[in-house]
């Protein structure tokens, strides 16, 4: 089992250094969420892919009232349930702002330049965070993805986060508590049918396999006497599955 505190929580950008408290709690959370998640969390990620897919997240090429409304903003409302359609984006906007700000501080107090300022040091650091962080703000605005962490590559390729990734994370991290029952209200919206009255059946085959590094001839003679329920085939043991789901 596992559980996630982390549940929507509005920011103050009037005082800056309870702005950057609260940035590096956020973030803070968000690695314990991640770590206690990934103990149970294939199914929860079969979910949050699913509605990643399905429903539409913010797009930036919307203009006017359109770009606020609930069919432009599903997934947000699904992650938040805020009753304001627009207030969903903005709730998503201030938790990216918030985390971008924790990387870019913690990029910021890397850097040699700002060292050179001496007691001012800190100051240094909470400017070119902010600086940033604005700049990061302004690309997910315009629909460009942002590096994770500034100079961070992998394979010599700088690793980016787009607007529907940091969703992802939050989508991860955030409470359960209501998730069910918005992701229902979107589907009841989208198919115009209720849910309750629904029936649905699924039915899924799945094969697996493993790599027989010793003794295949007594997997292959378990699997003929029934005692496992597979084969072996090219050294490599199978096993299929067919699944039957309803309510």
């Amino acid at each position: 089992m596992y559980s996630l505190v982390l549940t929507f929580q509005e920011f103050s950008f009037d005082d800056r250094d309870e702005t950057m408290d609260e940035a590096m709690s956020l973030v803070d959370t968000i690695f314990k969420g991640i770590g206690d998640a990934l103990v149970g969390a294939r199914d929860r990620v079969y979910v949050n892919e699913y509605i990643l897919m399905r429903f539409n997240s913010h797009d930036f090429d919307k203009t006017g009232t359109e770009k606020y409304s609930f069919e432009n903003n599903q997934v947000e409302y699904i992650i938040y349930g805020l009753e304001e359609y627009g207030m969903n984006y903005y709730a998503a906007m201030g938790e990216i702002f918030a985390v971008r700000f924790a990387i870019n501080l913690t990029h910021a107090l890397m850097k040699p330049n700002n060292k050179g300022f001496g007691p001012w040091f800190w100051v240094a650091a909470l400017a070119d965070a902010f600086v940033q962080t604005a700049v990061d703000m302004d690309d997910i605005r315009k629909g460009r993805a942002v590096e994770l962490f500034p100079g961070l590559k992998l394979k010599n390729t700088p690793v980016m986060m787009s607007y529907k990734d940091h969703l992802r994370l939050f989508m991860f991290i955030h409470s359960e508590n209501g998730k069910f029952n918005r992701l229902m209200a979107v589907l009841h919206d989208k198919a115009d049918q209720d849910l309750h009255e629904a029936s649905t059946y699924v039915s899924a085959n799945a094969t697996a396999s493993i790599d027989l590094w010793f003794l295949p001839q007594v997997a292959d003679f378990l699997g003929n006497t029934g005692v496992l329920d597979g084969f072996v085939e090219d050294g490599r043991y199978y096993i299929e599955k067919e699944v039957h789901f309803s309510y």
